[in-house]
């Protein structure tokens, strides 16, 4: 089986930011059309990550267990961040339940929640109404089983009808990197991390497309930059 996939990633183009009304206003759109049938979606964790939690020279906690959305005390360009980061999740979190009434399904990926006092989308309110309203599960996985140099811990929500062959857990002594702290030109290893491994891309579209006993035979083909509209005789 080959997939054609539309990748929006503001890593690849600075057109696939979705913090643009008009982008947004158009995937929204051609969700509602059927011009899609799967959604795979990460949005950005940083201002979620365990490691504001653990002090100098790491930047400052922007919220806690009970201010998921942001610390009331933020100075002005922290609030301007996290209300860029909760824009985000809340349109990811749009485009899930639009591709589930569009007869879609999806899988949302962000890091497990580590629990009390720590943030997490999964500990908030509109995590819990979009798996009620979609029947999704959800499943934990580390991504060092994908081929990923750290363990980087991660939990799946969605309504793919392989979701659940993904919950694969570090079974490793050891890892390449360890995700905390600088590196030697001063930036947070934790930021290594940000992008999937290839093998763990695989699984995702694999696990939306196909039966469980079908996932190993799924590839991925890939529009260029997430704007090729139409797959080219496949």
């Amino acid at each position: 089986m080959r997939v054609w996939i539309e990748d929006f990633d503001i890593e690849i183009s600075a057109k696939h930011n979705l913090l643009q009304d008009s982008l947004f206003q158009e995937l929204c759109s051609r969700i509602e059309q059927g011009e899609f049938q799967i959604l795979i979606a990460g949005p950005p964790c940083g201002t979620f990550s365990r490691a504001r939690h653990s002090g100098p020279p790491g930047p400052e906690p922007a919220r806690s267990r009970q201010h998921i959305w942001g610390l009331p005390d933020l100075s002005l360009s922290n609030r301007k961040q996290i209300d860029q980061a909760n824009k985000l999740v809340w349109r990811t979190i749009q485009l899930c339940r639009l591709i589930h009434d569009a007869k879609g399904v999806f899988i949302l990926e962000h890091p497990e929640d580590p629990g009390d006092p720590f943030p997490s989308i999964f500990a908030s309110p509109e995590l819990a109404d979009l798996i009620s309203y979609t029947h999704a599960i959800s499943v934990s996985c580390c991504q060092c089983m994908y081929g990923a140099p750290s363990r980087k811990a991660a939990r799946l929500v969605g309504t793919a009808p392989g979701l659940d062959r993904l919950n694969a857990m570090c079974i490793h002594r050891k890892h390449k990197l360890v995700l905390k702290g600088l590196n030697s030109e001063g930036v947070f290893f934790i930021a290594a991390a940000q992008q999937y491994p290839p093998k763990f891309n695989e699984a995702l579209v694999a696990a939306s497309v196909a039966k469980s006993e079908d996932l190993p035979n799924t590839t991925c083909v890939q529009g260029p930059e997430g704007v090729v509209r139409e797959p080219p005789g496949l």
